[in-house]
Parts: structure tokens; C-alpha cells; sequence
């Protein structure tokens, strides 16, 4: 079973918070090292570091689109926000290099014909 609190600890890294505050999101990190458990060729690989970055990556991409904040820029006085409006696409690029930073370790979920 992949540690949970190791894919916290990249989430936190990849959101730009500490451990604690990360901590909230600790369902999200726990359903997707459960979905990418099934995913493993061997389940003793469960603890290498490209699968715990791999989990942490698919868990920030899918806090990023629940995401419902589509403020794109405010200011009031000397106070500005503005969010960043491909977060999305660049989680999702992520996600796609982690997926192939681990395709060793992944089964091969490809569709192909043989001819019998």
C-alpha cells in the first residue's frame, strides 16, 4: 500500500503549502493511490518514488479542476488577485510525464488487435 503521507508531502510541495494545510486534501491523496495501486505490475513497487510523485501529481490534478474559483484577475486599491487560467492544462501536463516517468512500473493498459 502506497504511504499516504509521503503523497501528502509532494501534494504540499506541488500546491505551495505546508504539510498540515495539505493535510485536508488527505481523501483525495488516499483514493488516488488506491486508483493507481491498480494500475502496478508488481504492488512491491508501491513505494518508489516516481509512483508516490505519480499519486501526488494525479491527486493535484484533480484539485485542480474541483477547483471552482474562475476569478481570472481582481484588484481593489493596492490588493490584486489573478489566477492562472491553463492550471489546469499545465496539471495535466504533469500528470502525462509522471504517467511516462513510470510506464516501467505500470501494466499496459493499451488496446490493440492480434490477428489469429
Amino acid at each position: 500500500m502506497t504511504n499516504t503521507k509521503a503523497v501528502i508531502k509532494e501534494l504540499s510541495v506541488l500546491l505551495g503549502m505546508d504539510e498540515d494545510e495539505a493535510e485536508k486534501y488527505s481523501t483525495v491523496a488516499e483514493n488516488t493511490a488506491k486508483s493507481i495501486e491498480q494500475l502496478l505490475k508488481d504492488n512491491n513497487c508501491t513505494e518508489d518514488k516516481r509512483i508516490i510523485y505519480l499519486c501526488a501529481v494525479k491527486a493535484f490534478y484533480c484539485i485542480v479542476l474541483s477547483e471552482k474559483d474562475d476569478i481570472c484577475s481582481f484588484s481593489a486599491g493596492d490588493i490584486s488577485y489573478s489566477k492562472n487560467a491553463s492550471a489546469v492544462e499545465n496539471a495535466e501536463k504533469l500528470l502525462k510525464q509522471a504517467f511516462q516517468d513510470c510506464r516501467d512500473l505500470l501494466k499496459s493498459t493499451g488496446f490493440a488487435f492480434k490477428v489469429v
